[in-house]
């Protein structure tokens, strides 16, 4: 099982609760050092300008431990205004282009989520234009649209993947199932996050209302064969550590059971 973080989550909340942390090369060594496979790196809107991957500052040696760049400031109903979309995606692709990082992650979820068909079409042939700007990267969609709207924007161009969460689905109260038959080839980054129907909050290890069983079971039927990304609620503060391996320990478990 290819299993990792997303960044912030072995800092303090005060060094970073879901964003490049102040200790963010001891958080990737650490992460190497509990035998996960890699960090999902962040960017937002606060570390947009300062961001140690933007500015060259990661060596070398840890872009293996990388394994993509999610671009967290372009959660916003402006990504729809084409200043915005440039500003915010095509600049910072240039920076990461500069230092040689070329996987990213785009969440088009909550306050960029697609509502229109109008800004679907929008998205779609920006993402053209970003995917033929830059043929040497590869781009994850993170979408909690339907799966018609996500396999529309997934479709727009070869260079696009998906990143699957499974707790912003299970918030929508799509059918896991059926959502993964239906864009599962495209998959290549599983959020593992759990969280009740028809609500924002992340939660604790089986305590909303996703069904890992029945994703993993499903995911192994449709040939699954990427990345895993922790992305649970954080637990107790201080206690990091020992929230992600056990973590890691009962998702191992639910791996070896289905692949």
């Amino acid at each position: 099982m290819k299993l990792g973080i997303i960044q912030g989550r072995l800092s303090h909340p005060r060094e970073g609760h879901q964003t490049t942390s102040i200790k963010w090369k001891t958080e990737i060594e650490e992460a190497i050092s509990l035998g996960l496979n890699h960090v999902e790196w962040i960017i937002d809107t606060d570390t947009l300008l300062s961001n140690p991957l933007l500015l060259g500052e990661v060596p070398d040696i840890l872009f293996n431990n990388i394994s993509s760049v999610c671009l967290d400031n372009i959660v916003d109903k402006r990504i729809f205004e084409y200043e915005f979309f440039d500003e915010n995606i095509i600049d910072v692709c240039k920076k990461l282009d500069n230092v040689g990082f070329r996987k990213v992650t785009l969440p088009i979820l909550e306050e960029s989520r697609v509502e229109k068909d109008g800004d679907l079409g929008y998205l779609c042939r920006n993402l053209t234009r970003v995917c033929e700007l830059f043929p040497n990267f590869r781009f994850f969609i993170e979408c909690d649209n339907n799966s018609k709207t996500v396999n529309t924007i997934l479709d727009s161009h070869n260079n696009l993947n998906a990143t699957y969460d499974t707790g912003n689905i299970t918030a929508m109260n799509f059918d896991h199932d059926m959502y993964i038959s239906e864009i599962g080839d495209k998959i290549k980054n599983v959020h593992l996050k759990d969280r009740q129907k028809n609500s924002g909050k992340s939660l604790g290890m089986f305590k909303g209302d996703t069904h890992f069983d029945s994703i993993f079971q499903k995911l192994s039927e449709v040939g699954y064969d990427g990345i895993f990304t922790l992305q649970m609620a954080r637990g107790i503060p201080g206690s990091e550590k020992e929230t992600i391996m056990n973590y890691t320990e009962t998702f191992r478990r639910l791996y070896e059971r289905y692949f």
